[in-house]
């Protein structure tokens, strides 16, 4: 399993952390955030990023970058 973290920062996605390699296909995405931020549009952008991934999402009130 290989992870990658991504980060809603100045109205983009920023990559946290990332052990992908050239070729890999992200099979699960696990997305928390605030409630105001679990919009569809966010969720269009990692549809985008990794198209063949099941996008599991949850609000929280404390963070979890890290």
């Amino acid at each position: 399993m290989r992870l990658e973290q991504l980060a809603w920062k100045n109205n983009t996605w920023e990559v946290a952390k990332t052990e992908l390699e050239s070729g890999d296909e992200a099979q699960l995405i696990l997305a928390f955030g605030h409630p105001d931020l679990m919009i569809p549009d966010h969720f269009e952008h990692l549809r985008e990023r990794y198209p063949a991934a099941r996008i599991v999402g949850g609000s929280t009130a404390g963070n979890v970058l890290g």
